[in-house]
């Protein structure tokens, strides 16, 4: 025990040791070319300093607060200044501006405009990507994607959304690749999320549990499907066992019969809101410890999935169409259910108008039904298989082979929402 935590805790200084000297080595760099051009000392401390400086705070307490709870957001006020003083200020300030800010305003459109074509030229060669198009919406803002190398590469995160992400979007909507509603939602989540004007850190996850809703994906917390599941019942082949363990003593039933509580699904969601990603590898260990001591295995991981790969690498059986085709059957779900309330009420103008504006969503209800029952049969298998006595690596198998199917029966279903969203 002792060597293990010997070992994490050497690691980890050399991280931070990493981290300091790769900041200091570009102040450092900064600092020395200043000094050749200006001659002046004063000046290339503070141009060395304001690369980055994480020590301003500005007067408003309100932001304060803020910073103080939401895990850096001062950072990013910071990226977004520097932004904006080297590149954004000196184009519409020009009675004021130095000679250096100039050229440094006129390197940053060049490298910007640059980087924009990189951009287009990258989404022409991945927008009919099969890898590509499965990812999670999130996932193709968040990263580069190099389908044939099976790997993403993270944004920078002010830079790239002005840079990579807008512009991406706007191609896709452009050509008819993405609907208004994915670019609404897109500039929705970098806005809040990357931004980071949110609910503040201390106590979103808990505000997302209590609403059923992730904030950063828009997306349900529980699965569809297991929303009247008994609440200590909803796991999925990803849960957890230290959650499901702990979804028995956090989820109970009230007098009338009703489930509350905590289910293991939201007890995963509140670990990885307030621990990130080393609360995800501690509970992975754990999960380690107790699968040895049980009968019924915990599917093992792929090797994408494993920690510290899944960063970087691509998932080839990501869940996006599966994402896109129960975010269709809401939109058809609340159709339906609009147009049967205005025809039970004797709305009839109202219903007539309703109709014909969302034919296509009501047209598609058959369509959308059959393709649930099959993932009703499909989400049923994996749950058999989750809580079975088959080995780990059979399970895992198995459900890949289900996971599969899922996505080979809705490959079409991103072309089919464009098609009536037209």
């Amino acid at each position: 025990k002792e060597k293990a935590l010997a070992t994490a805790g050497t690691l980890w200084e050399a991280l931070e040791k990493g981290s300091s000297a790769s900041d200091a080595a570009t102040r450092l760099a900064v600092y020395k070319e200043t000094l050749a051009k200006t001659g002046n000392e004063a000046e290339a401390l503070f141009r060395a300093m304001e690369i980055m400086n994480f020590q301003r705070k500005g007067n408003s307490a309100l932001i304060r607060i803020l910073s103080a709870v939401t895990p850096f957001l001062n950072a990013r006020v910071q990226g977004l200044d520097v932004i904006y003083r080297a590149g954004i200020r000196p184009i519409f300030n020009k009675d004021n501006r130095t000679a250096y800010e100039q050229a440094v305003a006129k390197a940053f459109i060049k490298r910007g405009l640059s980087l924009m074509a990189l951009t287009a030229m990258y989404y022409a060669m991945v927008h009919d990507d099969d890898d590509y198009l499965a990812q999670e919406e999130e996932t193709r803002d968040n990263n580069w994607i190099i389908p044939a190398l099976g790997v993403k590469i993270p944004i920078p995160f002010e830079v790239g959304i002005i840079f990579k992400v807008m512009p991406e979007r706007l191609i896709a909507y452009a050509m008819g690749n993405d609907t208004g509603e994915q670019l609404l939602k897109s500039a929705y989540r970098n806005i809040t999320s990357t931004f980071g004007i949110q609910v503040p850190q201390a106590v979103l996850p808990l505000v997302e549990v209590a609403t059923g809703h992730s904030f950063f994906t828009g997306r349900p917390i529980t699965p569809a499907g297991m929303e009247d599941v008994d609440k200590q019942f909803r796991v999925t082949p990803s849960t957890s066992k230290l959650a499901e363990v702990a979804g028995q003593f956090t989820s109970f039933k009230t007098s009338t019969g009703a489930s509350v509580g905590l289910s293991p699904i939201e007890i995963d969601h509140l670990i990885k809101g307030y621990t990130g990603t080393m609360g995800t590898y501690a509970v992975d260990a754990l999960d380690t410890v107790i699968g040895l001591n049980s009968d019924i295995q915990k599917p093992s991981k792929r090797i994408e999935q494993m920690p510290f790969i899944r960063r970087f690498a691509l998932d080839p059986e990501a869940r996006g169409n599966v994402t896109a085709y129960y975010e269709l059957k809401n939109a058809v779900d609340e159709a339906v259910r609009t147009s049967n309330l205005l025809e039970r009420t004797g709305r009839v103008e109202d219903l007539i108008e309703y109709q014909q504006e969302n034919m296509p969503l009501l047209a598609s209800k058959d369509y959308v039904n059959s393709l649930y029952k099959t993932l009703k049969e499909f989400n049923l298998m994996k749950q058999q298989i989750r809580t079975s006595t088959m080995d780990a690596d059979d399970k895992r198998d198995a459900i890949l082979a289900i996971e599969q199917s899922e996505s080979a029966l809705l490959s079409q279903i991103k072309d089919y929402k464009k098609m009536i969203s037209q």
